[in-house]
């Protein structure tokens, strides 16, 4: 028990050491590794289906991440209606960061340790579409 609890105070302090501030210094630093553009290149490559897709389970998430965006756009709508400011671009790129940028900048940290610069390209892409998708504008 003393074990878990340890476990996960370190899990813990580790994401309470993470900040929008450190995201942004590490864009800085290291964003240039992966040449975005390059993303949606190596993905198409092999345009066959890949073996693991699922016609039924892609339709739900397609329609699970299309509810997504227009619950989005409704609260901003009345956020905008209240006389508050909507959803910003800013806003919504954290908030994709904060599902996707751990993996990303600390890929160690979250057990990612032998992913190839292929796989890199083909997540950082499916995180643009599904970017995309929700509003946020490709900059």
């Amino acid at each position: 028990m003393v074990k878990i609890e340890k476990l996960k105070d370190e899990f813990c302090s580790k994401i309470y050491d993470f900040s929008a501030e450190n995201f942004i210094e590490e864009l800085i630093t290291n964003g240039n590794k992966i040449n975005c553009d390059e993303t949606s290149t190596s993905f198409n490559k092999n345009m066959g289906i890949p073996w693991f897709y699922n016609e039924k389970l892609f339709k739900r998430s397609w329609k699970s991440l299309l509810e997504v965006r227009n619950k989005h756009k409704i609260a901003s709508k009345r956020s905008c209606a209240a006389g508050l400011k909507g959803i910003t671009q800013y806003q919504m790129a954290l908030t994709q960061f904060g599902f996707m940028g751990m993996a990303l900048t600390k890929k160690e940290n979250v057990g990612i340790h032998e992913a190839t610069e292929e796989e890199w390209k083909s997540f950082i892409h499916v995180w643009r579409v599904f970017g995309h998708v929700m509003g946020i504008e490709d900059r």
